[in-house]
């Protein structure tokens, strides 16, 4: 709590936005003159073209929403009401102003608001973070409205995004654009938010242009080794998918792109009084085996008919023909004290 109450001496009163501070620099060594110490960007490396200190990053403040939502949970379940109301009513603050100020009705995208209060042009993986995941843990997780979603599953197809292998981190028409970029985010795949992009399609109901970047990122994976400890690819080249030399050990490249599968297909989330499933699948033979949750192991069963059966250590709990679970967590905490 202290640490996001540190950061609303960044709040813009005009705009009831966050502007971004300094990067750390790239040497850890050499910090003269660095002065930062609010809020930095989502993604590394990248106040070069995005307006630097002053500018305010879409993607950084849907991720300080994402915050407020989150404390207002905790201070909610901690009894605080006045502490959890106020938390989320910033959260409803900065989510109007996001949509006010950082859609760019051109481009129809999710960009950057210049020092001077103009909308920039910036293209790049921070409007698909803010549109479609930056909450992940909340469904749907984006502060896209339906049409801005669907907007944003063409842009996965747009030549300036499109990969056989998902969808990059920079429009190709940006200067900067390099597709060997070393970080990731600047140009090419990085190991976590281009990951997450078929989640939050899924989320947000763009289920054909979900079920493409699913396959485009295993794609990816499979070409390089898999899942397994020796490819773990930190990052990955924007036009042949191949993992960038000496990027390979980053264990969250996996989990994220787990994550489009229990998250986005099987639409799993976690809430106060239950486990929640969505599934999104079309395919009968999309089972979710093995998933350690509180001690216990989840199956989760498709039939051709579109229902689901959930399977918690060996023993059908609950089926669905909608494909929509409420799995109470006495199911799994209970054999968990059994055990």
């Amino acid at each position: 709590e202290d640490a996001l109450e540190a950061q609303l001496a960044y709040l813009d009163d005009q705009t009831g936005l966050f502007w971004t501070d300094n990067e750390l620099p790239s040497d850890g060594s050499d910090q003269a003159g660095y002065s930062g110490g609010g809020l930095g960007p989502n993604l590394e490396a990248v106040t070069g073209y995005r307006g630097g200190e002053g500018t305010f990053y879409n993607d950084s403040n849907a991720g300080i929403l994402g915050s407020f939502l989150a404390l207002a949970d905790i201070e909610g379940l901690a009894g605080n009401t006045a502490r959890s109301k106020r938390y989320r009513e910033q959260a409803q603050e900065i989510a109007t102003a996001i949509q006010q100020h950082m859609w760019n009705e051109e481009l129809q995208f999710f960009c950057d608001l210049n020092k001077d209060g103009t909308v920039n042009d910036y293209l790049g993986i921070g409007g698909f973070i803010t549109g479609l995941f930056a909450s992940q843990v909340y469904r749907p997780g984006g502060l896209a409205t339906q049409q801005q979603a669907a907007t944003l599953a063409r842009w996965c197809a747009d030549p300036e995004f499109a990969s056989d292998y998902g969808v990059i981190s920079l429009a190709r028409s940006n200067p900067y654009f390099n597709p060997d970029d070393w970080k990731g985010y600047n140009s090419s795949f990085d190991m976590h938010w281009c990951n997450q992009v078929p989640a939050g399609l899924y989320a947000h109901g763009c289920y054909a242009e979900a079920h493409t970047q699913l396959f485009k990122l295993f794609r990816r994976l499979g070409e390089n080794g898999g899942l397994g400890p020796r490819y773990r690819g930190e990052v990955y080249q924007a036009d042949t998918g191949e993992i960038v030399p000496d990027r390979f050990p980053n264990y969250p490249g996996i989990l994220s792109a787990l994550t489009a599968v229990i998250e986005g297909v099987f639409g799993l989330r976690w809430t106060e009084g239950a486990l929640t499933v969505e599934v999104h699948a079309p395919w009968p033979w999309a089972h979710l085996r093995h998933l350690k949750i509180r001690g216990s192991t989840l199956d989760l069963v498709l039939s051709a008919d579109g229902s689901v059966s959930a399977i918690v250590d060996g023993h059908e709990v609950a089926k669905s023909s909608d494909g929509k679970l409420a799995l109470p967590w006495e199911l799994f905490d209970q054999r968990l004290k059994d055990s």
